[in-house]
């Protein structure tokens, strides 16, 4: 049962985010601001997130569980593109967010540990080995091509250049299956 509100509770936290930013600029978004919208806790908040960031972050981490059937597909891709301009008011505001853990910082660095546990079964590669600069190039080319959509009002370049990238430019060493406990914090 407490699994069960927790995830209720960080979708409702979620949901919150997507209507505010339709409100105010994401960097002006705080805590207090989720919590009124919410009618929660504070500490129900820190018990579920470590910041504001953290919280955008998982809208990634959310959308991905919800479609683990489809997220390693072309059609999923294209779902995730979607899922992005039914929430643009956050999204599009992802490449101006900046400072200390942004969206692509933390981003990337969840994709890179991510694949890091799923090719080299560690969250710390070694550094001589070229398949970490593989999935570090392919992780920053993807990540940002991604904002850059985001940037252009989700039309430059179009989706399906956008997924082309995706999948033309993973190392051939990745699986084109990427288990969720590889994103998530379950290993």
């Amino acid at each position: 049962m407490a699994e069960h509100e927790n995830i209720s509770v960080k979708t409702r936290y979620m949901e919150a985010l997507f209507k505010l930013c339709e409100l105010k600029p994401l960097n002006k978004v705080t805590v207090s601001d989720i919590l009124r919208e919410t009618g929660t806790a504070r500490q129900t908040f820190y018990n579920n997130f470590r910041d504001i960031n953290d919280l955008i972050s998982y809208v990634f981490i959310y959308h991905f569980e919800k479609n683990l059937d489809v997220f390693n597909t072309r059609e999923g891709s294209l779902k995730s593109l979607e899922f992005a301009r039914e929430h643009r008011a956050l999204f599009s505001q992802l490449p101006h967010h900046t400072g200390q853990n942004c969206y692509r910082d933390t981003h990337m660095r969840t994709l890179k540990r991510g694949y890091y546990k799923l090719v080299f079964q560690t969250e710390e590669p070694p550094e001589d080995d070229p398949r970490k600069a593989f999935i570090d190039a392919y992780v920053y080319g993807c990540t940002d091509i991604f904002l850059e959509w985001c940037a252009s009002n989700m039309t430059s370049p179009p989706d399906e250049v956008v997924v082309d990238v995706y999948y033309g430019t993973r190392p051939d060493f990745l699986p084109p299956y990427v288990p969720l406990c590889t994103m998530t914090n379950e290993i």
